[in-house]
């Protein structure tokens, strides 16, 4: 398996931290989010990563090449942001395994394994496997409803009107034969949840986590995840 961490974003609510440093390098309790990541990526056997950057590249270029990482990160720097959608289809040609995609803003205390057990165990007709959590604000998430075998029958991202509370973690195992479809349908596409995703029902397994998981987007929950 591999993996692509989208690592390219502005960090605008992070500010003033990410005036002089990518949000994928910011610290929870002293050790930089991208370095959690790939930590944790690296217990579960995975050995080649794909991380994308935009917003002070240089200090990922830098992070990277003098950490133990260094000769199996390959970074794919886009001049112009792609959208999650994009930076999957860009990258697509580097991609022969199953994928594990996922945000680097984000955290988990969840190791993922009953995640890959799931994917690797999912019925036939599913193509990818998505982790899933509670969330407390369900109008700034992508809310999930599935069946009574965990799979996705409906997803509506950042609903108006409260229609439950099962949201969207954004880390995604994609197979292979998904990765076949989506490069020969999904070429102009630009986000993965709003042009990809809804395109699924029926197709996606869920697989829910009761361990913490925040968006670390703005500066308050930043707060959060360094004081649990």
């Amino acid at each position: 398996m591999q993996a692509l961490i989208l690592a390219a974003g502005l960090g605008t609510r992070l500010r003033p931290l990410t005036n002089t440093i990518p949000k994928c390098l910011v610290e929870i309790k002293g050790k930089k989010l991208l370095e959690i990541w790939l930590e944790k990526l690296e217990i579960l056997g995975i050995k080649s990563f794909i991380i994308n950057t935009h917003h002070h590249s240089d200090k990922v270029d830098e992070f990277i090449n003098n950490s133990k990482f260094k000769n199996r990160v390959r970074i794919v720097y886009e001049k112009n942001l792609l959208g999650t959608a994009g930076t999957l289809y860009q990258n697509i040609e580097l991609i022969s395994e199953d994928l594990i995609f996922l945000h680097a803003d984000n955290f988990t205390t969840d190791n993922l394994e009953l995640l890959i057990k799931n994917h690797y165990s999912r019925p036939i007709e599913c193509l990818m496997t998505m982790l899933t959590f509670t969330t407390n604000d369900p109008k700034s998430c992508g809310i999930i409803k599935s069946d009574a075998r965990g799979i996705m029958q409906d997803f509506v991202e950042k609903p108006k009107n409260y229609i439950g509370s099962q949201a969207n973690a954004a880390i995604y195992i994609l197979s292979k034969e998904f990765l076949r479809v989506f490069k020969k349908n999904y070429k102009d596409s630009f986000d993965f949840s709003i042009d990809v995703i809804p395109n699924f029902k029926n197709r996606i397994l869920i697989f829910h986590t009761d361990s913490f998981f925040i968006d670390i987007g703005n500066l308050n929950n930043l707060k959060i995840v360094n004081n649990i």
